[in-house]
Parts: structure tokens; sequence; C-alpha cells
């Protein structure tokens, strides 16, 4: 899982200097994620996207372009 955090870091660079334009207004995106794996117990896929909201709610409260994986 370190390495998803560390192979994203190029792609969240990117997309955090990026500059959307609109009409009226322009304004930058960052990206945060919460990545977890479907373990071997696991009745079905609900445990691991349980495990990855989890993930991204710690990603968003650590501050914004994070990625953050599960602990289990």
């Amino acid at each position: 899982m370190v390495q998803i955090q560390r192979r994203s870091l190029p792609t969240r660079q990117r997309i955090a200097e990026s500059v959307v334009m609109t009409a009226e207004d322009q304004f930058s995106v960052t990206v945060s994620v919460g990545v977890a794996d479907y373990a071997k117990g696991d009745a079905d896929i609900l445990p691991a996207l349980r495990r990855a909201d989890e993930a991204l709610f710690r990603a968003k409260a650590g501050g914004r372009n994070r990625v953050c994986c599960s602990t289990r």
C-alpha cells in the first residue's frame, strides 16, 4: 500500500498544479483518495468499501491532496 501512496504523487501533483477555467472564475483541484484491498475473509465487497471510505475520511482530515490506505 505504501507503493500506492508513492506512485500516486506525480498524478496528485499534476492535478494540484492544474487550473480549471470557467466563464466566470478559475479554481484549482486537489485529490483525496482512500485505498483498501479485498481481504480473504470478506464475505462480499462491502467491508472493503467501508475500509476505503474510512481511509478517504482520514485523507480528507489530513489535508488536501492525500492518499490514505486502509489499516485493516
